[in-house]
């Protein structure tokens, strides 16, 4: 019976239990499919009432749904391209979020180039900051 509410701001408690990973982190496909839920469920608390997602808050789903298809594009690029189309139908005008080098690779290549150039961007930025390893 939970309904989803905009708030101003949201404010997270995170409990990290040993061995369970960073909660953050997009690193395994149950917290992909998690997080894909959590999406269906909210989009739902509105259908289930006979209305639709109200139109201020489209695109921050639509941001939602492509983020997390770009996280389980290497794992699963038929629902990664799933989420992507579900994500245009819902707000066609949305902006994906990042950084401008990622976003041109996006339109110029796609997820698949969107996934290298975040990887070469993170490596050099590791190594400008002197933080590399290996």
């Amino acid at each position: 019976g939970a309904r989803f509410r905009p708030v101003p701001e949201v404010r997270y408690l995170y409990v990290h239990h040993g061995g369970a990973g960073r909660v953050s982190r997009d690193d395994d496909p149950r917290k992909l499919a998690s997080r894909v839920r959590v999406c269906h469920k909210f989009r739902a608390s509105y259908e289930d009432r006979g209305q639709e997602v109200p139109v201020e808050l489209k695109p921050a789903l639509a941001k939602r749904l492509d983020r997390i298809a770009l996280s389980q594009w290497s794992t699963d690029r038929a629902g990664a391209r799933a989420l992507l189309a579900e994500a245009r139908k819902l707000a066609p005008g949305y902006r994906p979020e990042g950084r401008w080098p990622i976003l041109m690779a996006r339109r110029l290549g796609g997820p698949r180039l969107t996934y290298a150039a975040n990887w070469i961007y993170q490596y050099l930025s590791e190594r400008a900051k002197g933080t590399f390893r290996g």
